[in-house]
């Protein structure tokens, strides 16, 4: 089958978890050479994180794919990113993002923070708090996103998040982006004029701080 193929045939895609299996029906692929079951998903999470972080000096971390819903099929959650709801045709919902939600989230948190752990020191670990713009324009004007309620929220659901990982990854080194006056996103930015871009003047100055920041090992 080549790629075109691929591309354009409604694939079905079983991946087995823990003895069951979950069924996904995808729509179209963009890139995709092999398709292979996982057995065990975490475990494999776990194996190739563990292979990434042992070539590691430094480990950065920002919580903005958090603004995604996540969604359940036959006990596994998945998060509805773009990529996850163009394949699937968006067609599953999400999760309410409730104390249930809250919960699951604190938890695989934890699972995450004692893994990494497990191979890095916490000074080894930066937490970037990146947050959604509720602006948009340039250095000299700024409007606010239609939906800034909306951001607001998210962003205050972001900061909990932030504050949960700082508090149960004591020691890991944290970095505030937002600055006045740049926080807005650039309405010319080159990936679109979304609240979670903002401008390539922050991203600079964000970068010099970081690596002012970074502790040598």
């Amino acid at each position: 089958m080549t790629k075109q193929e691929i591309k354009n045939r409604k694939l079905n895609i079983k991946i087995e978890v823990d003895g069951g299996i979950n069924d996904i029906t995808v729509n179209k692929v963009k890139k995709c050479d092999i398709i292979v079951p996982i057995y065990n998903v975490e475990e494999y999470l776990v194996e190739w994180l563990e292979s990434v972080l042992n070539q590691t000096d430094y480990l950065f971390i920002d919580l903005l794919e958090e603004r995604y819903d996540v969604c359940e099929v036959n006990h596994t959650f998945y998060t509805k990113s773009d990529i996850f709801d163009e394949v699937t045709d968006n067609a599953l919902k999400g999760l309410e993002r409730d104390k249930k939600y809250q919960n699951l989230w604190k938890s695989s948190c934890k699972k995450f923070i004692n893994e990494i752990c497990k191979v890095l020191n916490a000074k080894q670990i930066i937490l970037v708090k990146f947050m959604l713009s509720e602006q948009y324009g340039n250095i000299s004007y700024t409007k606010n996103f239609e939906n800034k309620q909306n951001i607001q929220q998210m962003n205050y659901e972001l900061e909990n998040m932030y504050q949960f990982f700082i508090e149960n990854c004591p020691g890991c080194q944290v970095f505030e982006v937002m600055e006045e006056p740049y926080i807005f996103t650039d309405e010319t930015f080159e990936y679109g004029c979304y609240p979670f871009y903002l401008n390539n003047m922050i991203y600079d100055k964000s970068a010099k701080k970081i690596c002012e920041k970074i502790e040598v090992r």
